[in-house]
């Protein structure tokens, strides 16, 4: 058995979930700063039309990711249970089954990519008006032409988040951190190849882009190919069956409504803020990075965790897998506690380290408070969520997933005509407390059925499974 299956298959939790998440944590934390870096180099040309269609287009590559997770959440989900239930069962037509699953994963990738790069950009001006960017302007010309040079890469876009999941899928969480911090520092160094040597503007931010994932897929199908004992990429082992189709789909499916969720809620609260000022706007985009700082953290944790609960789950080690549940939710809200308590007494400095508008600063704080209150709910849901798709219940994740989007506007809408700015600010806490809410309702009437889905494991206590060395 591999390293990366002994993790998974009988590891303690505590040295397994620091194995997975800590390197999960670390590769999204390069990715937002290098992100950081990138919108620097923009920022360098002193065009604000420029940096409009960086915030404009993010909407278009958040969808674009969503399909990424549609297939890599999918497909990872499955593959790491067929290892479970071949340490179980020994039944080799499972490890059979897992090349079918990764190649569909890979392949299913690029065939969507290349769909979107054909359509998005016969109809980038509508897109464009959609999103926010008007027409006839700099900036529309700007945003069009940036979603264009991005939409042409979905391909390398989508397989990359895809491949970054069958990575993890194996407990591999080390080599998927590589990938990813290979590809923030490629990002920068494509952007300034691009955008500052070549001068291509936003057609070069899309360019480097493109290029970052083409780095990030070579990386991750070399380690696929190379360094993994069950995947498989070879279009020999590609499989289009309807269980292998549906399962995938209807797993990875909450993912993608996700990201097509938060791309409308985001543009419901940008037109709301607007409507009280450009301050109220302004605190929103400040709060949220600032607030992002801990919800980094907890999902690197949740999706970390990931592999553990679907390995568990495929390998009847029910007691495993809710001592892991358990683990998680502990630490979550530990990690809640200690940033959000911290950030809320030094909220006052370290927002002035953004901004000196004293009227942004007042607004942020509110915003800022109800960001991370929000973000303990937000992380518990966030981790039923994950137990879903993990245990091969992708109609509950899917249910969760829509509640949680649909939720929100009528809820954002009514604070808005009723209450007015504060109950703006609230109204994520809100939506988010509610969408928990009924997260555990559905997780505590499955627990039975998740518990008996396969047989109990024999063996130690749960605390020794936590705690043992």
């Amino acid at each position: 058995m591999s390293e990366s299956n002994q993790t998974l298959s009988s590891a303690p939790i505590l040295r397994a979930l620091a194995h997975l998440c800590l390197p999960m944590i670390a590769g999204l934390a390069a990715s937002s700063l290098y992100g950081v870096i990138g919108a620097g180099i923009i920022g360098h040309l002193n065009r604000t039309d420029f940096l409009a269609a960086l915030t404009f287009g993010l909407p278009v590559y958040t969808l674009i990711m969503g399909f990424g997770n549609l297939f890599g959440v999918g497909g990872g989900t499955y593959i790491s249970r067929l290892a479970g239930e071949y340490e179980k069962t020994g039944d080799i037509a499972l490890k059979a089954r897992v090349r079918n699953v990764s190649s569909f994963t890979l392949w299913a990738s690029l065939a969507t990519g290349l769909l979107i790069a054909i359509f998005v950009p016969l109809f980038a001006s509508p897109i464009t008006r959609a999103v926010g960017g008007g027409s006839g302007t700099a900036t529309a010309t700007a945003t069009a032409t940036y979603i264009i040079a991005m939409a042409i890469g979905s391909p390398l876009h989508i397989a990359s988040f895809s491949l970054e999941q069958l990575v993890r899928a194996e407990g591999a969480a080390a080599q998927s951190m590589v990938g990813m911090s290979l590809g923030a520092a490629a990002n920068v160094a494509f952007d300034f190849i691009f955008i500052l040597g070549f001068g291509w503007s936003m057609a070069g931010a899309g360019i480097a882009l493109t290029c970052t994932n083409a780095v990030v897929c070579g990386y991750f199908i070399w380690w696929l190919t190379a360094r993994s004992d069950n995947s498989s990429l070879r279009l020999h082992d590609l499989s289009v069956d309807l269980p292998l189709v549906k399962t995938v789909l209807t797993t990875g499916l909450s993912e993608l409504l996700m990201s097509a969720f938060i791309i409308v809620t985001s543009l419901i609260m940008n037109w709301i803020a607007m409507s009280y000022s450009e301050a109220f706007l302004a605190s929103l985009g400040l709060s949220l990075r600032v607030s992002q700082l801990v919800e980094m953290v907890v999902t690197g944790l949740v999706m970390g965790s990931l592999p553990l609960l679907s390995y568990s789950f495929g390998a009847g080690k029910t007691r495993r897998l809710n001592a892991t549940i358990r683990t998680v939710a502990l630490i979550n809200l530990a990690i809640v506690a200690v940033f959000s308590v911290s950030l809320y007494a030094f909220r006052m400095p370290f927002l002035h380290l953004f901004s000196s508008d004293d009227s942004v600063i007042a607004a942020s704080s509110a915003f800022l408070t109800a960001m991370l209150v929000s973000t303990a709910f937000n992380g518990l849901t966030s981790l039923l969520i994950t137990v879903f798709q993990a245990t091969n219940r992708g109609k509950q994740a899917t249910a969760l997933s829509i509640f949680q989007g649909v939720a929100y506007i009528p809820i954002v809408l009514a604070a808005h005509k009723w209450i007015g700015m504060s109950g703006v600010v609230w109204s994520m806490t809100a939506t988010e407390f509610l969408t928990f809410i009924a997260a555990a309702v559905m997780y505590f009437f499955s627990r039975t059925s998740i518990g008996t889905s396969h047989p109990v494991e024999k063996g130690t206590p749960e605390a020794e499974l936590v705690l043992a060395d």
